[in-house]
């Protein structure tokens, strides 16, 4: 599968209604495997899969918990 947005591990990613997660692992059968780091009120679930499509579908990226920045 060919794609254009990369998901990493340790990628912070949320939704329209508030939600905010973390991506925790992409596995062999492009399954996004995230916790949660921020619920709405609708959403009480602590972890949770989908479909890398479907993810890529709900949740935009927001940084990256691993990045270093560089110190000048």
């Amino acid at each position: 599968m060919i794609r254009d947005f990369q998901l990493t591990i340790g990628d912070i990613c949320g939704d329209r209604s508030g939600l905010r997660v973390k991506v925790e692992d992409v596995d062999i059968y492009d399954r996004v495997h995230f916790t949660v780091i921020e619920r709405t009120e609708e959403n009480e679930d602590e972890a949770g899969e989908m479909s890398y499509t479907a993810f890529l579908h709900r949740f935009t990226r927001l940084g990256n918990t691993s990045a270093k920045g560089n110190a000048a």
